[in-house]
């Protein structure tokens, strides 16, 4: 499969904002970790819901870091190809413990060629100093009935010394995210606040790190009941969410076409 060649300098610092130690974290935790499977779950509950068979698409996850989300959304839908790219040698080198659909791109050209039906942007355009001239290139490149899912950290009060260890620009409201999507030429489908529940820890987490100056990266480890406690409601947030909108939470979520 060819890999994406569009060039998009504004991408270009991407893979030295992160720390290693974080991209280590990834491949330790992201594949039992309730964090990773909410994401996955929230993913798969949205495209379920606006995509009538999403296992025939060919998908393109941009910024895959070490491949743990689209390994575990592919094992959900089978679908009909998938490739994950990263500008970070030790990322996608980790990501090919999973297999060996994992390519490394230059950090000049991270935008796609034509063909793909479905682009994956998990945490990615919190990375990027201008954010809609990189989603605008994406954009440009879909193919018709295309569409974009992405995530970024919302809302903006929440920004913490964690942001800043792993080269956050900004977190997002609805608001900027569409301003964003809009200015990139993009229609949203769908957006929504998720891990509501996370507030208070995202509050405290700003709160204490600005006294502490702790900025470690790294996932915190958590016992097993702990860990199957928070799957679960993360399971009822989303279902909860399909009746009644969700006013905030710490990462939104949001699916996009072309007008």
């Amino acid at each position: 499969m060819a890999t994406p060649t569009v060039q998009n300098p504004s991408f270009s610092k991407f893979a030295a904002d992160i720390p290693l130690e974080h991209f280590e974290s990834l491949a330790n935790q992201e594949l039992i970790y309730w964090w990773h499977h909410s994401r996955v779950n929230w993913a798969a509950s949205i495209l379920a819901r606006f995509d009538q068979d999403p296992a025939c698409r060919r998908v393109l996850d941009i910024g895959c870091g070490t491949g743990g989300f689209l390994h575990l959304l592919d094992k959900r839908f089978g679908f009909n190809d998938a490739l994950g790219v990263d500008v970070s040698d030790h990322a996608i080198g980790l990501a090919r413990r999973l297999g060996g659909r994992y390519e490394v791109v230059a950090s000049s050209g991270f935008s796609p060629e034509h063909g793909y039906d479905l682009i994956f942007l998990m945490d990615v355009l919190e990375h990027v100093e201008d954010d809609a001239e990189f989603l605008r290139g994406i954009m440009s490149s879909l193919s018709p009935g295309a569409r974009v899912f992405l995530s970024v950290p919302a809302l903006p009060m929440l920004y913490s010394e964690w942001d800043k260890a792993l080269g956050h620009h900004r977190r997002y409201t609805k608001k900027s995210l569409l301003k964003t999507a809009t200015e990139a030429g993009a229609h949203p489908l769908l957006m929504s606040y998720g891990f509501s529940y996370l507030l208070p820890m995202g509050l405290w987490r700003r709160l204490s790190r600005r006294v502490s100056g702790n900025s470690e990266s790294s996932f915190p480890s958590v016992p097993n009941w702990l860990n199957n406690f928070m799957i679960s409601l993360n399971r009822l947030e989303i279902e909860l969410g399909w009746k009644l909108p969700i006013p905030f939470g710490s990462s939104l979520f949001a699916l996009i076409g072309r007008p």
